[in-house]
C-alpha cells in the first residue's frame, strides 16, 4: 500500500492535526487517542508509522490491527472497506511492497561493494562480472539477450542477516514491472552447494513470474518451471513465455497471466513434482483461459530435449478439456 492509502484511513479515523512536515506526515495518535500533535508520524518514503507514546509502529494492515484490535484477517477485511476495493487487491499490494523492500534493502547494501553497472538494459552492481560465450548449449545471443553474467565473487545476505562472498556463479538478472528485483545465481562446478540461490534471499519469487517483461499481451504464454527452460524455448523461436520459479502456480502469477492473456500453454516438467503441478495449475486456470499442455517424455524437462525435438512436441501440444 502506499502513503495515499494510509492518509485516506487517517482521515477515516478523523485522525486530529494531520500534517505534511517534509520527509512525514504528523497527527495526534488515533490508536491512543492522544492529543500531542507530533508523536504519531507516517514517513513518505516507506509508508511506515511509529507512536512515540507507546503505540509502537509497522505498516498500514499493522496500524488497523492496533486501532481495530483485531486479528491480520480482519484487518485487511476492514482495510478493503475503508479503500472500497477488493480483498485480494489489498493482499497484492502488501505482498508488492514487501518485495520492493526486500529489493531495496539488497540493492542498498550490494552498492557498498561498487559503483553501478548497466547490465544489459538493467542496472547491476558491478562485482567483476564477466561476459559468458556458450553455456549449456545456449547460443550467445540467447545469453546476451537474457543477460547472464559470470562472477568469481559476488556478495550475498543470508536469511539470518550475515554477510558473505560466494565465488564462482552464473548471474541472472530478475526483473519485474521493467525493474532489477533481484538476481539467480547458479553453481559453475557440481560440487558447489547449493545449485541455485536468489538474492535478495527474501525475494518473494511467488510473487512474480521469469521474463514476464518481455512477453507479448494477448498471445498465447506458456508457463514453465525454471528460467532455463524459457531460454530454451526462446532458442527455438518460441519467445512469449514465463517461468514460476519452480512447480507451483501462485495465486498472484495466476493473477499475472491473466491480466495478459487467455490462451495458456503449461510445460512443467514431466516428473512427479512437474505432474502434480500441472494438474493443480489445471484446476487453477480451466475456467480462465484456454489450455494446451506439452507432453515431454517421462523424466525430462525442456532442456534435456534437442531444439529440433523440443519444437515437435511442442508443435503437437495436447488441448486440455
Amino acid at each position: 500500500m502506499d502513503v495515499g492509502d494510509f492518509i485516506k484511513v487517517l482521515e477515516y479515523y478523523n485522525t486530529k492535526g494531520l500534517q505534511d512536515v517534509g520527509d512525514a506526515y504528523r497527527a495526534c495518535c488515533p490508536i491512543h487517542g492522544g492529543k500531542n500533535p507530533t508523536s504519531f508520524i507516517l514517513k513518505k518514503d516507506n509508508g511506515l508509522f511509529f507512536c512515540h507514546a507507546g503505540c509502537g509502529g509497522g505498516d498500514i494492515i499493522t496500524f488497523i490491527e492496533k486501532i481495530e484490535n483485531v486479528e491480520f484477517e480482519e484487518a485487511i477485511r476492514i482495510l478493503s472497506n475503508i479503500l472500497e476495493v477488493n480483498i485480494e487487491d489489498i493482499e497484492i499490494k502488501q505482498q508488492q511492497s514487501l518485495l520492493k523492500e526486500n529489493t531495496d534493502k539488497w540493492i542498498k547494501y550490494v552498492k557498498q561493494f561498487s559503483q553501478p553497472l548497466i547490465m544489459n538494459e538493467y542496472k547491476l552492481p558491478d562485482i567483476k562480472l564477466y561476459n559468458v560465450n556458450s553455456f549449456r548449449g545456449f547460443t550467445k545471443e540467447t545469453i546476451e539477450f537474457f543477460g547472464m553474467k559470470y562472477a568469481k565473487e559476488f556478495p550475498i545476505t543470508k536469511s539470518n542477516g550475515d554477510i558473505s562472498l560466494i565465488k564462482d556463479r552464473l548471474v541472472f538478472p530478475i526483473t519485474f514491472n521493467n525493474t532489477l528485483v533481484g538476481v539467480t545465481l547458479r553453481r559453475v562446478n557440481n560440487r558447489d552447494y547449493p545449485k541455485w540461490m536468489h538474492q535478495p534471499t527474501k525475494i518473494v519469487t511467488g510473487q512474480i513470474l521469469y521474463n514476464y517483461d518481455k512477453i507479448t499481451p494477448f498471445e498465447p504464454v506458456g508457463v514453465v518451471e525454471g528460467i532455463l527452460d524459457v531460454w530454451k524455448y526462446h532458442q527455438i523461436g518460441i519467445t512469449n513465455v514465463v517461468a514460476t520459479f519452480g512447480a507451483n502456480l501462485t495465486k498472484e502469477q495466476e493473477r499475472l497471466l491473466i491480466k495478459k492473456t487467455d490462451t495458456i500453454w503449461l510445460s512443467y516438467d514431466n516428473d512427479k513434482a512437474g505432474n502434480k503441478a500441472t494438474i493443480k495449475a489445471i484446476d487453477k486456470l480451466k475456467y480462465k483461459a484456454n489450455l494446451t499442455k506439452v507432453m515431454l517424455p517421462n523424466n525430462t524437462d525442456p532442456c534435456d530435449l534437442e531444439d529440433k525435438e523440443l519444437k515437435e512436441i511442442y508443435n503437437n501440444m495436447q488441448q486440455v478439456i
